[in-house]
């Protein structure tokens, strides 16, 4: 059977999620029906892994939650409640909970599997193994290893990562529950593809009125089956928050993550029963991707490329690969940025506790109700470097450019004409901090066969700490030294960069919501039902 090949192509199956994902690695924006892509990522909806959420914000910019939650072997289902009851089911997800729910069943046996492209360099190993130690201890064991530069022919191997998740079972002795171990280990690097560029007829107008016709690749690059990934391309300079220039690896998004997760479940009696469920997450990682822009080349002629110089662009050539030193006359050239993200600190501990019941309340009713309450504390440690970039449209192996004033004089180095400062002030950023989140709730459910009530209630305490500093604008200067082929010499070309160097901006709030959904079904005949659900949500942002 055919099966998703990606965690964007997955999720399109679940009906009003409509998840625009830039590739294996994640980065995708969330939109739920009825509600918009506010700032990226996945703002109303949370991702859970067994459960549990890995990310106490789905938007967490550059840093989102579906980087780091994979299908693998030992995925066993995918559940999801989009609107409605979500209000209530978890926090900060108005819109949408998708729980990942692993295999924890009690069975002997596995499997290996291999993956290969058919037509492209990918390579990937799902495997999974079960096994009985005794009468009430049991274990699942899975994951997948992958490598290859993917559908789109990258220059290099730009997916590499394994992801090993387990767990362990005990029930206990007098067959009224269990405890249960999870465990995750994963190393990944998946690509993050900006798209590219096609070039078509327009008629009847620009705007929304227009047609577009003969829609086909152009500038060199069939986004289809051709990668911004480049061996001219595979590593950059930055400066970073401590005003050293370094390398960074273009290496798209990437996590390293152990996690460590305990269940634990126990009934009273057959009606009233006990769930906690805790997990602490260590995870960091980082976004290294090139973004894509075609702007005519004509368009960088008799500009400034930075704010250090007056002087401006005369001529365009290329940085290197085969061509460098040579003019480049293509008509188009990239000017997007290449940014690199630095996670240094995503840890979280998170803990549910629930306890529910089932009572008959007469004859023909029924009444379900758990109440319990759930805790979560969330590190967000990150810093930015947004590096003025420019580079050759060409789906093989693009090359970087670099531009040169009327005298021959390098205005860039490498194709980089600034470090930090492509966005301008706001995006040069270093920041540290500690969110918490409280949160009791309550639910009732009555049951009286034609027909059903329910309600439900949660109430979250936030709690935000921490400080962070962005660019006051001003430019430093980075003498970096570096051939030029027009001069024939070694020279030193100033290139500006920001630093994260204004005052800190400390915060430290809190904020409480109510969150509330309330819904009724009546069943007149065998085959029809009629239902009401007003529901509320709310964010605490």
């Amino acid at each position: 059977d055919f099966h998703p090949a990606s965690q964007g192509d997955l999720l399109r199956l679940l009906p009003g999620l409509q998840p625009n994902i830039s590739g294996p690695g994640g980065n995708g924006n969330f939109a739920v029906r009825g509600l918009p892509v506010a700032t990226g990522g996945a703002t109303f909806v949370q991702l859970q892994e067994d459960g549990l959420p890995q990310g106490l914000y789905g938007d967490i910019q550059l840093g989102n939650n579906d980087y780091v939650t994979k299908v693998d072997a030992l995925t066993d289902s995918v559940d999801a409640v989009r609107g409605g009851t979500a209000a209530t089911l978890a926090s900060q997800a108005p819109g949408a909970v998708i729980n990942y729910i692993s295999k924890t069943s009690k069975s002997e046996g596995g499997y290996v599997e291999l993956e290969k492209g058919v037509n492209f360099d990918y390579t990937k190993v799902n495997f999974r193994d079960s096994g009985i130690i005794n009468d009430t201890l049991y274990y699942n064991l899975g994951g997948f290893v992958d490598i290859g530069h993917g559908p789109r022919h990258a220059a290099y191997n730009v997916s590499k990562s394994y992801q090993i998740r387990g767990n362990i079972t005990k029930e206990l002795s007098d067959g009224k529950g269990y405890l249960r171990l999870l465990l995750k280990v994963a190393d990944t690097q998946e690509p993050n593809d900006t798209g590219g560029i096609a070039c078509g007829n327009i008629t009847g107008g620009s705007g929304w009125g227009g047609k577009v016709s003969n829609l086909q690749p152009c500038g060199n690059f069939d986004t289809r089956k051709q990668s911004a990934y480049s061996i001219n391309n595979a590593s950059f300079y930055y400066v970073d928050v401590d005003g050293a220039r370094k390398l960074a690896p273009l290496n798209g998004i990437t996590t390293k993550q152990k996690t460590l997760q305990l269940q634990f479940h126990y009934e009273f009696s057959p009606q009233i029963k006990l769930d906690n469920n805790a997990r602490y997450s260590s995870l960091s990682g980082g976004f290294s991707s090139g973004f894509f822009n075609a702007a005519p080349t004509s368009s960088v002629i008799g500009t400034a490329p930075n704010e250090l110089t007056t002087a401006t662009v005369a001529s365009v050539r290329y940085a290197n690969g085969p061509n460098a030193g040579q003019l480049y006359n293509g008509a188009l050239l990239n000017n997007n940025t290449d940014v690199y993200t630095r996670i240094r600190d995503l840890d979280s501990f998170v803990n549910d506790l629930k306890l529910s019941g089932k009572f008959d309340l007469t004859g023909k009713i029924r009444a379900n109700i758990y109440a319990g309450w759930f805790f979560m504390s969330q590190n967000i440690g990150m810093d930015w470097h947004v590096q003025k970039t420019f580079s050759e449209v060409n789906g093989s192996n693009p090359a970087m450019l670099d531009l040169y004033d009327a005298s021959g004089n390098l205005l860039t180095a490498n194709g980089i004409a600034g470090y930090g400062n492509n966005w301008g002030s706001c995006c040069s950023r270093n920041y540290d901090y500690t969110f918490t989140d409280n949160a009791p709730y309550l639910s009732l459910n009555l049951d009286g066969g034609e027909w059903q009530l329910d309600g439900s209630v949660r109430q979250d305490f936030n709690h935000g700490s921490g400080s962070g500093s962005i660019s006051t604008g001003k430019a430093y200067t980075a003498n970096v030294y570096q051939y030029n082929p027009v001069k024939a010499a070694y020279v030193t070309t100033a290139i500006p960069y920001y630093l994260p160097d204004a005052a800190a901006e400390v915060i430290n709030y809190s904020k409480q919501m109510t969150s509330w959904s309330f819904g009724g079904l009546y069943k007149p005949m065998q085959n029809l039902s009629l239902f009401a659900r007003a529901s509320r949500g709310r964010l605490a942002q």
